[in-house]
């Protein structure tokens, strides 16, 4: 079955549908493989994987690091466990690498302008080959025995952009002939319909038997050349890769995810190109009929924000309609904090034919996930799977004798990564214990969840909290199958409107007398200026019933307090007090036995006042703090025992510390909640703690693991913060408690 998520706008043509996630299998009736990730390769020294390539027998992968000026080297022989082999210095910024046709060597461009030959068995650098400057993509080869290299060179300096067509020569590589296709008559471009004509930019390149269609991304174009003869090679047409139909989309900064606007119409009038495709990545179908564009865009509002199709002729066949963003919105990948001018920016395109199906995947660089399309004979796409990458996939690298598929993530100014999927017969689904997380439709949209809480009477409900990426809601997750299953439980409001709290915390409040009348207890963290942490409690509709602060002293402008604040919230057993985990130490704290410490601060609702506890924080490289905490049990004398999150703030090859530990407040003597840390302070006031569980494998290579919540049974779950949409909001049932 196929559920509508955006009705047809009257005059626009415009349908945008996408199957629920339980029926997938449906949608892709007849489709009998599908992909499941299987590991994921940090870069190491925290830098960049932007184009990645594989040796002929699929066991081992190059890729170009332009943050580490270096190539890097994995073997995947075991394709569960990839090994970084080696790396080599570039000589410059690498910007993409290719390994030629016989496997023994690979070839990289580097910028400002040397093509490098790398010897694959000593992984070095043996010959540079003088191109035009300004290398971004290479493609390789065979034609008539010879191996051939083609290079869009994007020279955004004073020249203009061009394609280099080299005949490797592995005997003197630095010899090699090369031969120019240049784009130096501004009247054939625009003739073509071409934007900036004076300055052509090439950006990508693929090859299908004899010929090479690049795209020249600024440029909104797209060229054929013929490489018959690579020592001739012609330009065998231009055309414009043109402007999308109208499609609903999300067009405000306004930390909304609302697809309310229509693109490009609303913002043609102030901005001339809206809508152009602008196409990065480019891709053949298996029989050469189709091209295939990810539709990244430059300039705000421009770009297609999803794939199109056309034929080698230029002519338009179709694109996704929408369907990918609204897909991502329902999945939780709708990066919102930067999506209104160009949505989701697929920047990545391939194709490859696995067994008798033939695929193509289109990455999202902001929202940082795969699209998987099955093509039919006519060569139209139908939706399999949207699976998550690393941070901002560039490379797609399909590996079809092994059954896999590599994507590079360039991460954010590195923490890189190579994510690896295998193909699997049938439709896969995740297991249970790794439930996806996705919601019903476009209408529904959910993403940033800081903070979580079980239901105190089933197992399968999980209450969410949303930071100040969207406004403030509680969510409701439905756990136990494959799926996830989230929608709005109620909004927070204040006077009937949708409150904006920073949201990094939630518990069910059990503190009232009549507990199934219970609403929630929400932890909101400030900013250390002009936002104040609060205790924030909710009745059932959601409607706030007061708000709890720290003194003004503590937290205040240029109070103790910075604005790593509350991280989280949960009631004691005994329902007296509201115990709140504070993120990082406050100002002016001393450092005790070389331990920095944060604290556990507590809400005495009897007395109404605030106490707080100390708590040591491990040492160990970046800056460390505590985010959510839950109750999870009682010792034999009946104190409450809690389970918080103590992390680092790094990612991927950097990561050290992701933590579940326990402690309890027994025996220990509260503090006055504006006390300092130091060595006569924190005596007979400090927690000690116990490791529950390492979960830095478990949620590699992602940074803000912020979510804790015990269910009835004992079931406790762990969520990431997945960014407001930027990366995958992981949840892990990480193991059972006894109760």
């Amino acid at each position: 079955m196929i559920r509508t998520l955006l009705a047809a706008t009257a005059g626009l043509g415009l349908l945008v549908a996408t199957p629920l996630a339980s029926d997938n299998a449906a949608a892709v009736r007849g489709t009998t493989d599908s992909f499941q990730p299987i590991a994921t390769f940090s870069v190491p020294e925290s830098t960049a994987a932007e184009i990645v390539s594989a040796t002929p027998d699929g066991r081992r992968l190059v890729y170009s690091d332009a943050i580490g000026q270096r190539f890097g080297l994995v073997d995947i022989s075991n394709p569960a466990r990839p090994a970084q082999l080696a790396t080599v210095d570039a000589g410059g910024d690498p910007t993409s690498v290719a390994v030629l046709p016989g496997g023994e060597y690979a070839i990289g461009a580097v910028q400002p302008g040397t093509l490098v030959l790398i010897d694959l068995a000593t992984f070095q650098i043996t010959a540079r080959l003088a191109i035009g400057e300004g290398p971004d993509a290479v493609a390789v080869t065979t034609i008539a025995g010879q191996t051939v290299a083609v290079i869009a060179i994007e020279n955004e300096g004073a020249a203009k952009g061009e394609v280099n067509v080299v005949q490797v020569d592995l005997a003197d590589f630095a010899a090699s002939p090369v031969a120019t296709v240049r784009f130096d008559d501004p009247t054939a471009l625009s003739a073509a319909g071409l934007l900036a004509v004076d300055d052509p930019q090439p950006e990508y390149v693929a090859i299908h038997g004899i010929l090479a269609a690049v795209t020249l991304q600024e440029n909104n174009g797209i060229a054929i050349i013929d490489i018959s003869n690579p020592a001739a090679p012609v330009l065998r047409r231009l055309f414009s890769a043109g402007v999308v139909a109208d499609r609903p989309a999300d067009l405000l900064d306004d930390e909304t995810i609302a697809f309310t606007g229509i693109y490009p119409s609303d913002v043609a009038a102030s901005v001339p190109t809206a809508g152009s495709r602008i196409p990065d990545a480019i891709a053949w179908s298996r029989d050469g009929n189709v091209l295939f564009t990810a539709d990244e865009g430059e300039e705000a509002y421009e770009g297609g924000r999803g794939w199109s199709a056309r034929d080698p002729f230029g002519v338009f066949l179709r694109d996704d309609g929408g369907e990918l963003e609204a897909t991502a919105v329902r999945y939780g990948h709708y990066p919102d904090g930067r999506s209104d001018a160009k949505g989701i920016e697929v920047e990545g395109v391939a194709t490859a034919v696995y067994g008798t199906t033939e695929f193509m995947f289109a990455t999202s660089e902001r929202g940082s996930f795969v699209g998987i399309y099955a093509l039919d004979h006519a060569n139209r796409p139908r939706f399999v799977q949207l699976l998550p990458t690393g941070l901002a996939p560039e490379g797609i690298l399909p590996i079809p004798g092994r059954n896999l598929l590599a994507i590079a993530g360039e991460g954010d100014d590195g923490d890189g990564t190579i994510t690896i999927y295998r193909r699997v017969r049938g439709l896969h689904e995740p297991s249970d214990r790794e439930p996806t997380i996705v919601s019903r439709s476009v209408r529904e949209p959910w993403g940033a969840l800081s903070g979580m809480a079980a239901s105190p009477s089933n197992d399968t409900t999980i209450y969410a909290v949303p930071d100040n990426a969207l406004p403030s809601s509680i969510f409701r997750l439905r756990v136990g199958g494959p799926y996830a299953d989230i929608r709005e439980h109620v909004p927070v409001t204040i006077g009937g409107v949708q409150a904006r709290y920073d949201l990094e915390g939630i518990t069910v409040d059990t503190s009232i007398a009549k507990p199934r009348r219970a609403g929630f207890w929400l932890a909101s963290e400030g900013n250390g200026t002009t936002t104040r942490n609060m205790l924030v409690q909710v009745d059932r509709s959601g409607a706030v019933v007061r708000e709890i602060v720290l003194p003004a002293d503590v937290d205040a402008p240029g109070g103790l307090i910075t604005s790593n604040g509350f991280e989280g919230v949960a009631v004691s057993s005994d329902r007296r007090y509201l115990v709140v985990a504070i993120q990082r130490p406050f100002r002016g704290d001393e450092t005790v036995g070389g331990l920095a410490h944060t604290r556990i601060a507590r809400y005495d609702l009897r007395n109404e006042r605030w106490e707080t506890f100390f708590y040591p924080l491990t040492v160990s490289p970046g800056t460390i703090g505590l985010s959510e905490i839950t109750v999870v049990g009682q010792t034999r004398q009946g104190s409450d025992i809690y389970a918080v999150i103590e992390r680092d703030n790094r990612i991927a090859d950097a990561a050290n510390l992701k933590q579940v530990l326990t402690f309890t407040l027994e025996g220990l003597s509260p503090v006055d909640i504006a006390t300092l840390a130091n060595e006569g302070s924190i005596a007979g006031a400090t927690v000690t703690k116990r490791l529950l569980r390492d979960v830095l494998p478990v949620f590699t290579p992602y940074e803000k693991v912020e979510g804790l919540a015990l269910t009835p049974s004992g079931d406790l779950w762990v969520g990431l913060d997945n960014d407001g949409g930027e990366v995958e909001s992981r949840l892990v049932r990480l193991l059972r408690l006894r109760r």
